[in-house]
């Protein structure tokens, strides 16, 4: 979520419609244009996946 959030998209966490399920990003994308909705696509594919790994010297 922070990370779609610095990338510019609205976006909140889905704690709040998940019930016994784990952790997740609810996405609608509705009000979208074709053309948006590549573009949400393409930052959650982004932004998936393991932090980069960080070293603290």
């Amino acid at each position: 979520v922070a990370r779609l959030l610095h990338a510019g998209w609205a976006v909140a966490p889905g704690a709040r419609f998940r019930l016994n399920t784990p952790p997740a990003v609810r996405i609608t994308v509705a009000a979208l244009e074709d053309e948006e909705i590549v573009a949400v696509a393409d930052a959650v594919a982004s932004v998936t996946g393991p932090a980069p790994a960080r070293r603290y010297d």
